[in-house]
């Protein structure tokens, strides 16, 4: 009877310390697994739907925190990223913003002018332009010898606001664009004066990596056999000419 009470008690004793080292390691990877979801980051979220093209205020943004995760480094993290920035996308209310939807302002050199272009009978604009954009201006005019000419005349000019029309949606939105002095007068003018003016979006990324264009090989070459010709032309008859006078010498003989 007693062994039967003994054995019943180390039983008791070992299921109980079995007991209390499984409820230590559950506590263990509860305790790891709260450490690593817990950490959390304060991101930028939109409070309201968020038009394309609309500068970005602080009363349009609240910050949430949201689970750290690999791609922290796309949010907008600081008050400071958003300062004279627009969203190039629709954003709608309860969206996080991410840094390749916002864009920066740019800056106005102090020898630039900012001119007022906007759609009108003469002025058409191709492709759907933002802010931070760059255009080639392409003006027709009619020169002093009453030819009428199509030049491009303006490369590669930044365009630092866009304002869309407040009444009629049919109307593109206008632009403002940044110039050097001079330009800003000549562009003015041919807004008054030319017979159309087209505004054409810049591939930027294209531009960056183009190259300065260069002659073909192809025509190269064949400018050098051309070249190389009449000399090839004349070995032929010197060596017929040494071969008859090698023959006179052998007949003399």
């Amino acid at each position: 009877m007693l062994d039967a009470k003994r054995k019943a008690m180390i039983f008791l004793a070992a299921a109980f310390i079995f007991a209390v080292l499984a409820t230590a390691l559950i506590l263990n990877e509860i305790r790891n697994a709260q450490a690593s979801i817990g950490e959390t980051i304060k991101v930028a979220v939109a409070d309201e739907d968020i038009p394309t093209y609309t500068e970005l205020k602080e009363d349009m943004v609240s910050w949430e925190e949201v689970p750290a995760s690999s791609s922290i480094s796309s949010y907008v993290r600081e008050a400071s990223e958003l300062e004279g920035s627009i969203s190039i996308v629709p954003v709608k209310k309860g969206d996080l913003l991410t840094k390749n939807i916002v864009r920066s302002s740019l800056e106005i050199p102090q020898d630039h002018r900012v001119v007022w272009l906007n759609a009108t009978d003469n002025v058409v604009m191709d492709q759907a332009i933002a802010e931070g954009d760059q255009v080639d201006i392409v003006v027709t005019y009619s020169s002093s010898s009453s030819d009428t000419r199509t030049r491009r005349l303006f490369k590669s000019v930044d365009v630092v606001q866009r304002a869309e029309p407040e009444e009629e949606e049919d109307i593109p939105a206008s632009l403002n664009v940044s110039l050097p002095i001079e330009d800003a007068e000549d562009l003015i003018h041919y807004q008054n004066t030319a017979d159309q003016i087209r505004v054409l979006l810049v591939n930027q990324v294209q531009s960056e990596g183009s190259q300065a264009p260069q002659a073909p090989k192809k025509l190269e070459e064949e400018e050098t056999e051309e070249e190389s010709k009449p000399e090839k032309e004349e070995a032929p008859k010197e060596e017929k000419e040494k071969k008859e006078n090698d023959e006179e010498a052998d007949s003399e003989q």
